[in-house]
């Protein structure tokens, strides 16, 4: 079986992802209502798709057909892209831009982007709920007990909670069980709910491999937030330490931060090479590894000249 590559937008896999992303909620492209104008804006801009193509090749890989890994891929992603619409509301992180461009809320107002990102919550579940009804029954079971865990209060719901209420003298261990919650729990949605529900052998390393790659995504994320700029990541940043919002990189400094995500990365790399080894259908996840390779490098780079700094 040839495992298609989604590093690059040209890839089939890229432009399959984003063609069904931009017309899986066709009722919203014709209708005159707010919310509908609010949802169009949001579909003319996906974003990078990374979760949307990582779960459709999962799917793929544990024998899934490509009508079911594509719904069940856009129905992730519009999860995903729901949960975004809420993070930037005022009541949460009250951001204005995202993706590069005015946060939903700022344009079409709150009522609007919440609407928009409800509209998106359930079309994202009907189009899972319909990739999973030609699976197995007792794949289906375990699917939908681990599709309610990781978008729960015990996932997503939970993380955000502890996200907005997080104390002013948060640890560094509770601001890496927000990330658990939040981050992690829509990584395993994206590689260990599909692989579970076709009914995989490898779940306990998707899971380790998911935790690993979320946690690093999380502190990468954390520190784009206080030494980028809204121009090179697409939103909007130091929020996190002006709202005394959890930050890994503001509790620890950015050098620790650094080494924390690259202990991460490296740890999934020996969980990547296992399931590569034992499965040469897993090394689509490869290209994930390598978008972590130039900010790993950027990072590694910003660590040494605060090291460098701090002796001077």
């Amino acid at each position: 079986m040839k495992i298609l590559d989604p590093s690059t937008d040209k890839h089939p896999v890229a432009a399959r992802c984003e063609r069904a992303f931009r017309e899986s909620l066709p009722e919203s492209l014709c209708d005159d209502a707010p919310v509908s104008e609010a949802l169009r804006y949001c579909l003319r801009h996906p974003g990078a798709l990374v979760r949307a193509q990582l779960a459709y090749q999962t799917c793929i890989t544990v024998g899934m057909n490509e009508d079911d890994a594509l719904s069940l891929a856009t129905g992730v992603e519009y999860l995903h892209t729901a949960s975004l619409l809420f993070d930037d509301l005022p009541c949460m992180d009250a951001a204005l831009e995202r993706r590069g461009f005015p946060a939903v809320h700022t344009i079409y107002a709150e009522d609007s982007a919440i609407l928009a990102a409800l509209a998106m919550v359930n079309r994202g579940y009907a189009l899972i709920w319909s990739a999973m009804q030609n699976q197995k029954k007792k794949n289906r079971k375990k699917a939908a007990v681990y599709l309610d865990r990781c978008l729960g209060v015990s996932g997503i719901l939970g993380g955000q909670s502890r996200d907005i209420h997080m104390p002013m003298d948060a640890t560094a261990s509770d601001i890496m069980r927000v990330a658990y919650g939040k981050t992690v729990s829509l990584v395993k949605l994206t590689m260990a709910f599909p692989a579970l529900l076709g009914g995989a052998d490898e779940m306990r390393d998707l899971e380790l491999l998911a935790t690993y790659w979320g946690l690093a995504y999380q502190v990468s994320d954390d520190l784009k937030d206080v030494c980028a700029s809204s121009q090179s990541t697409g939103k909007t940043v130091r929020q996190d330490a002006a709202k005394g919002r959890p930050n890994i990189a503001v509790c620890e400094g950015v050098s620790r931060a650094a080494r924390r995500m690259f202990y991460y990365v490296e740890k999934g790399d020996v969980v990547l090479e296992r399931l590569v080894k034992s499965r040469p259908e897993w090394g689509f996840l490869s290209s994930m590894r390598e978008r972590f390779e130039s900010e790993l490098l950027y990072w590694k780079e910003e660590a040494r000249k605060t090291s460098l700094s701090a002796t001077a």
